[in-house]
């Protein structure tokens, strides 16, 4: 993204379809965000804006986009964050917001790897040995994601947690001691957006 308050805009999106516990497909395009690139994200992500000049608006992939992720799980590191960003563009765009079950890997981190001294990706991805040739672009960051899902869905199964309604309850044990931490996973169906002006966009 071009930053991290409502009034940003997605830069680039990267999706990684896991199925039967491998990376099968993948969705990624760069985006005009319509509005200037801060040096700092610049000299983060590496994209400039002569490298989006001519890419396609998020109105233009948005369809795309919904045919890739289709009733999955949508799983994130850092969850609210990118959930948000994609449902604020998805609502100006087309008037919806996904409501597909989800599952933060930040969150599953802190239950499988309390040990470790935070749960970013890269410390995440340090430990279990995933190089992350692309760090802060979008493709590069959900192909780390992927392969860290790959291994929490193994170390879920040790523990006998093979459904996501068991994964939301071992989820849920977290948030007892947590008052006020929701659980993420609950399954619905896509609902429309409420109208509101852009300035009210949370």
């Amino acid at each position: 993204t071009t930053g991290g308050s409502a009034a940003d805009r997605i830069l680039g999106v990267g999706s990684v379809r896991v199925e039967q516990n491998r990376p099968t497909r993948e969705f990624s395009s760069l985006l005009n965000p319509g509005i200037p690139i801060p040096p700092y994200i610049s000299s983060m992500t590496g994209i400039q804006e002569a490298m989006v000049a001519d890419a396609p608006s998020f109105h233009q992939i948005a369809d795309p986009l919904l045919q890739f992720v289709g009733d999955s799980v949508l799983v994130a590191h850092n969850l609210p964050f990118d959930l948000g960003f994609l449902n604020r563009a998805l609502s100006r765009s087309r008037q919806l917001v996904l409501a597909n079950p989800c599952l933060c890997t930040v969150r599953l981190g802190r239950r499988l790897l309390s040990h470790l001294p935070n749960r970013r990706l890269d410390t995440v991805a340090e430990h279990y040995g995933i190089s992350i040739p692309e760090r802060h672009r979008a493709l590069g960051d959900a192909r780390a994601t992927a392969h860290i899902l790959i291994r929490f869905v193994g170390e879920l199964a040790e523990r006998g947690i093979c459904r996501m309604d068991q994964l939301e309850t071992f989820l849920a044990e977290r948030r007892e001691s947590r008052a006020g931490d929701p659980v993420t996973g609950t399954k619905r169906k896509r609902r429309p957006a409420q109208a509101s002006p852009p300035s009210a966009e949370s």
